[in-house]
């Protein structure tokens, strides 16, 4: 072999190679490029669009001709057909409007002049033709007749299979039926020998004297109790009896009623689509106003664009709409799901605010389906958006300081107090910023006082997995699957736990592993016993909403933020970072193709207090007693802790090394209680300071009479 063609193939084969590798790097992971892979494929895909990926192939046939010495000729003309090909591609790329508008100009500067010159028609004609030759031109032009004739061929087969199939699914439809008949024998037989065992009924006597509620009704605390009576509970009537006491429903003359709407005249829609679709008509952009959709905030107006044309153009000229609108923030919807139309969201020019009382007060939030209703807000078209968080099962509430956090904790909180009573519903509320939740300290519904401290609140996340603990034992031994299952066997019922953390980025701060290892335990197993969580916080970023908190939350309210790295960190999408604040927000579930965009209903201080003295005159809250443990008082006596501690001492001496990698790798624990273990063996003189990369000096007579004591007692 020629070394010269030697050496020229290999680089044409390298070249394809790193060029295929820039390009697909590119694509999936172009955070992780370096600077000449980001111009690469920044140019080819600029020039060539997708079909960029021909171009290694391109490479790797003129490497493979210059291997190949017995080729007749040169390969000219199989290269040129390839050239062709790429040529085809980027053409028919641009007439299905692939891509986005700042890639392949190759395709779109020629099927532009092709479309002007010959019309989309002839532009297609041009394209096959292109295909056509690249294929003479290499070698390949039967390709299409054999694909061709392997079809008909196994046409042929499948036709001639038919009647073999048609006798096959008859016997299926026979056995079918055979089984079913046998069924259906089974049940009579089983239902006639019950009939025969079932003893008489004896007469029904009812006291006249007494009241039919008394004998017939009992009242259990709930909507769905109250349908056995008959009547649904209206709020302000006896909710539920749990042994000898009985809690009333808060009434809705205790919330404001909403505000009047502000409306916008027909001329004033008119003004706006005008301008949308002059400005938009600016760049070469044809578009139809359908229908304008006004909320409480937003006035959305939808579009349809005319064939041909690209709606990416329409999102990449958000800057030039919202400054022909004279619009502080404008969002595009492109598409909106399940339509043919464009979506253009404006802010109003005055807004309107969104009560408490005209969602919960709704049908929506009375739906009988729903097992922990709670208010989000209105849409655009002014629906009234409630979620069941039980089908969620956690929440993750996040936006940057004043945009609506606490007023939306404080929605969801109220519209589960009017629902349940405190033996349905428990609460338990950490509030690090110690002033958000400071209203709600003596309403019967809480599962301990209102949380401030943040190794507290630890404290109370690690006593609520031994509680989940507990319920997964009693759901095993009444047989149940879950909460629902259980409640409708036992006597004694379980209540609903929801947690709420208003600031989860102080707890991240101070205890993350700690923190992150309870709520991920919470979160993967807690639905099932119908323990539910919900986090806020107004630092959204990845050291506090970690990939392993995402991946366990997927219902996510993303209020307004100031980059759109922030909205990717809760959405995983841009749009949060154009929403207006002040409740204005985009509600994700996993069921959702696109986030819901939804103004937060308000509730004020005022209206807080009423229902909070109206919960506190019907009972004092039953708290769970945690017990709290520090690491300076583990001593003999103190249980699995001090098990542990003993474990790690002869670890130690035995590995005759001490640090904190060692002991969580060794016993599977998590980094802080590792940390605690060392901390413990230093203040007991067991191990000396921390001495940089030095291993520890480890004091083994010291040791050895603990160890002696421990085996003693």
């Amino acid at each position: 072999m020629n070394k010269k063609n030697e050496l020229v193939g290999i680089v044409w084969f390298a070249s394809g190679v790193i060029l295929f590798a820039a390009l697909l790097i590119g694509i999936f992971a172009g955070s992780g490029m370096g600077l000449l892979g980001r111009y690469i494929k920044t140019a080819f895909f600029y020039i060539f669009g997708y079909a960029s990926f021909l171009i290694p192939v391109i490479f790797g046939f003129i490497g493979y001709y210059n291997f190949k010495n017995n080729e007749p000729g040169k390969p000219v003309y199989k290269i040129a057909g390839a050239v062709l090909f790429l040529v085809g591609s980027c053409l028919f790329l641009f007439l299905i409007n692939a891509g986005y508008y700042d890639e392949n100009m190759l395709g779109e500067k020629f099927g532009g002049l092709l479309v002007t010159l010959l019309g989309k028609i002839g532009a297609w004609f041009v394209c096959a033709l292109f295909y056509i030759f690249a294929l003479y031109f290499m070698e390949l032009e039967y390709l299409p007749k054999n694909v061709f004739q392997l079809v008909l061929e196994k046409f042929k087969k499948w036709k001639a299979d038919r009647p073999g199939r048609i006798e096959r699914k008859l016997a299926r439809q026979a056995e079918q039926i055979r089984n079913k008949e046998t069924k259906k024998e089974k049940k009579a037989g089983a239902l006639f020998q019950k009939e025969k065992e079932k003893p008489k009924p004896e007469p029904v006597r009812i006291d006249a004297t007494r009241p039919a509620s008394k004998q017939e009704v009992r009242t259990g605390g709930s909507e769905k109790k109250a349908e056995k009576s008959g009547r649904p509970v209206k709020p302000g009537e006896p909710a539920g009896l749990s042994g000898e006491k009985s809690y009333a429903l808060p009434s809705f003359d205790l919330l404001d009623d909403s505000e009047s709407a502000v409306k916008m005249s027909e001329s004033d829609f008119k003004e706006k689509e005008n301008i949308i679709k002059s400005t938009l008509a600016n760049f070469g952009i044809d578009v139809t106003p359908t229908r304008a959709v006004m909320g409480p905030v937003i006035t959305r107006y939808e579009v349809t664009v005319a064939a041909g044309q690209k709606i990416s153009r329409i999102v990449s000229l958000s800057n030039d709409l919202a400054m022909g609108l004279r619009a502080t923030h404008i969002r595009i919807i492109a598409p909106i799901p399940g339509t043919n139309t464009v979506g253009i969201e404006i802010p109003n020019k005055k807004a309107s605010k969104v009560s408490l009382k005209s969602i919960i007060d709704s049908p929506e939030f009375k739906n009988p389906a729903f097992r922990l209703p709670i208010s989000i807000g209105k849409t655009v078209d002014g629906g009234n958006t409630v979620a069941d968080l039980a089908d969620m099962p956690h929440l993750l509430v996040a936006g940057a300081t004043g945009a609506g956090k606490s007023v939306c904790l404080n929605s969801i909180i109220i519209s589960l107090l009017y629902k349940f009573n405190p033996d349905e519903l428990k609460l338990l509320l950490i509030d690090p910023k110690r002033v958000e939740f400071a209203l709600y300290n003596e309403m019967p519904h809480l599962y301990t006082p209102v949380i401030t401290d943040v190794k507290r609140a630890s404290q109370a996340l690690r006593h609520l997995v031994k509680d989940m603990t507990d319920r997964y034992d009693k759901l095993a031994k009444a047989h149940a699957r879950d909460i629902i299952s259980y409640n409708k066997k036992a006597e004694v019922k379980l209540p609903y736990v929801v947690v709420i953390i208003d600031e989860l980025a102080d707890m991240m701060l101070l205890a993350a592993r700690e923190i992150e290892d309870v709520i991920t335990r919470l979160a993967q197993l807690a639905r099932g016993v119908g323990i539910h969580l919900i986090f806020a916080t107004q630092r959204p970023s990845v050291d506090v909403i970690t990939g392993v908190i995402k991946a366990n939350f997927p219902s996510r309210i993303a209020l307004q933020v100031f980059s759109k790295v922030d909205s990717r960190v809760i959405l995983d999408m841009g749009g949060a970072e154009d929403l207006l604040g002040k409740g204005d927000m985009l509600f994700s579930l996993a069921s959702f193709p696109q986030p819901l965009r939804c103004q937060c209903s308000f509730i004020s201080t005022t209206e807080i207090k009423k229902i909070m003295d109206f919960w506190t005159e019907q009972g004092k809250p039953t708290l769970v007693e945690i017990e709290t443990k520090s690491s300076e008082g583990m001593k003999e006596g103190d249980g699995e802790d001090n098990e542990l501690f003993i474990n790690a001492l002869i670890f130690v001496k035995e590995r005759k090394r001490a640090s904190v990698q060692l002991l969580q790798g060794a016993f599977h624990i998590s980094g802080g209680r590792a940390t605690n273990l060392i901390s413990l063996m230093e203040s007991k003189d067991l191990i000396g300071p921390g001495q940089g990369n030095k291993p520890r000096d480890i004091y083994y007579d010291r040791i050895e009479e603990i160890l002696k004591k421990h085996k003693k007692s």
